[in-house]
């Protein structure tokens, strides 16, 4: 009871945290994912019976992360990206947040402005996202930015991983109407991330983001959820 009810305020918190780690510690986590990188090698349906029927209890998952980002990182990862985030992930020990939308980058996202410049063995990183979901309490920001700004939009993007530890990551809250704070704005200031952190090649972002966002679509929305609101309905109804 106190978990789901520090969940109400933050849905991204201490709670929430907790809850993860018991179910990657019970081998919950993985039921979609290849046996070859620790799941239990079932597919896309038995995936989404088993998001719906924990949608249906209301019970948290680390949606962005288990669903988006482990498969992407699964499919352009490196070796050893794989092998520093995917386990961490099923044992519900690493979060990440997406940074992608910015003030005047939403839907039209290939306009972002978020640079990355290479120096030696690192990344520059300057500029601003906003709606980061999850951006105060996550591990990891999986970021478009860009790091070839004569190129045409479309191309000059890559993706990088954040560690939120930088001390030039910062954020703030985003309040909505609900007084829930699961959003935030999220600055880059000479946040230095190792060329080792890019995730597939430079200047080829987009096909990675498409991917991810692909990944997200399947992801939003479970009918469980209408189902758990029935349940609810109608048992006060009764």
């Amino acid at each position: 009871a106190e978990e789901r009810a520090e969940m109400e305020v933050d849905r991204h918190g201490k709670a929430y945290r907790a809850i993860i780690k018991r179910m990657g510690s019970d081998g919950k986590l993985g039921v979609g994912w290849p046996k070859e990188y620790g799941g239990h090698g079932f597919g896309p349906v038995e995936q989404s019976i088993f998001v719906n029927e924990a949608a249906r209890a209301d019970v948290p998952l680390p949606a962005v992360t288990l669903q988006t980002v482990g498969p992407t990182l699964q499919e352009y990862g490196t070796e050893a990206q794989k092998k520093k985030f995917l386990p961490a992930i099923l044992a519900g020990e690493v979060h990440f947040a997406i940074g992608y939308s910015e003030p005047e980058a939403g839907t039209d996202l290939a306009s972002l402005r978020t640079s990355a410049v290479r120096q030696g063995d690192e990344y520059i990183v300057n500029g601003q996202k906003i709606w980061t979901t999850g951006g105060h309490d996550a591990d990891y920001v999986w970021l478009a930015c860009r790091t070839d700004p004569d190129a045409v939009k479309h191309k000059g993007i890559s993706i990088l991983i954040v560690d939120t530890t930088d001390p030039g990551y910062s954020w703030t809250p985003i309040i909505l109407s609900d007084g829930a704070h699961h959003t935030n704005a999220t600055y880059y200031n000479d946040v230095r991330v190792p060329v080792d952190m890019l995730v597939g090649q430079e200047n080829a972002g987009w096909r990675l983001i498409t991917t991810q966002l692909n990944h997200e679509r399947v992801m939003l929305g479970p009918a469980g959820r209408i189902a758990g609101i029935y349940d609810r309905v109608h048992e006060w109804a009764s």
